[in-house]
């Protein structure tokens, strides 16, 4: 089993015990490894695939795809593995990433981003850049395990919550959120968006040039999804033009596209933006969620989903 890092020593076990396990710091035949462990940092495409170039397997600890190209591994009849399909162990277990989200919106909620949230405390500036979120009304787009943990987050702060998602226009539990069929109306009856919308295929903007209109008065935007998903150029127009309060996010659009010029130079101007709050994509890396997620997929293809298992081949 190759792997870039582990925590959990439960897990390493249980692979160790199933598979004949390597490391990129040992010696051995690259030809041979026949499945792959990774996480969201590892790239998937074909320069990796020439170096490995028997992969039959791909387990990522990850419900997100896309650094993954699979147009190429579908070509290659290889399978991939991730916890996209894994909901009752998301929904019971990990919640990092719906805390990080929450954690994002009360920090640059209260001015801690930026060069200037040092200053904020030796002037006036504090009372006007810190807002209370009671009463205010939040905005989510995608109403999933994390939108829905959100919600419920900002029924305790006492917000008004509305969202939007097509494939979830009825919610059968407490979130107490209020469906808008309509993006546009949505980012305009709301103080704060969240954007934890799923990703699947070819990525597209959500948050486009269209959505977000210079008529905007949104305090912040919070996006825990993925980069790609918003004009991030937009956003940096809206932030100059006092549009928008601050850009909190924990993704670049660079993640997915790491040779556009357009995103590296938005990429760039973001993290040194004085309204927005940027962080290295480490929502869902609390600790104990790595390690059970590293636990769970490790039993999951232990138990034989990974074909690999038993039969003293590298993996």
């Amino acid at each position: 089993m190759l792997t870039r890092a582990h925590h959990s020593t439960e897990a390493f076990q249980i692979l160790s015990r199933n598979f004949a396990t390597v490391f990129p710091e040992n010696e051995f035949n690259r030809r041979d490894v026949e499945c792959l462990w990774i996480d969201y940092s590892t790239r998937i495409d074909e320069l990796m695939l020439e170096v490995y170039p028997n992969i039959k397997q791909i387990v990522t600890l990850s419900t997100a795809t896309t650094h993954i190209d699979e147009n190429l591994t579908m070509r290659r009849s290889i399978k991939v593995y991730s916890l996209k399909t894994h909901r009752l162990f998301l929904d019971t277990e990990i919640s990092s990433s719906s805390e990080f989200a929450w954690t994002l919106l009360l920090s640059a909620n209260a001015g801690l981003y930026g060069s200037e949230s040092y200053s904020l405390r030796e002037s006036n500036e504090l009372s006007r850049a810190r807002l209370q979120l009671k009463s205010a009304r939040l905005g989510i787009i995608g109403m999933g395990r994390i939108g829905q943990n959100c919600a419920r987050y900002a029924n305790v702060f006492g917000m008004e919550v509305f969202y939007a998602d097509p494939k979830v226009q009825i919610l059968d539990n407490n979130t107490n959120a209020k469906y808008v069929s309509n993006l546009s109306d949505l980012l305009n009856i709301c103080d704060y968006i969240i954007l934890s919308a799923s990703i699947s295929g070819v990525c597209r903007e959500i948050l486009d040039s269209k959505v977000l209109t210079h008529r905007l008065k949104l305090r912040g935007i919070i996006n825990i999804s993925r980069g790609c998903l918003v004009d991030e150029s937009r956003i940096l127009e809206l932030l100059d033009s006092g549009s928008l309060g601050y850009y909190a996010t924990d993704v670049l659009g660079i993640e997915e596209f790491p040779n556009l010029p357009n995103r590296i130079e938005a990429a760039r101007q973001l993290n040194q933006h004085p309204h927005c709050l940027v962080t290295p994509h480490i929502g869902g890396l609390s600790f104990d969620a790595r390690c059970k997620v590293e636990e769970h997929m490790a039993s999951y293809i232990a138990e034989g989903i990974c074909s690999c298992s038993q039969t003293g081949t590298q993996v």
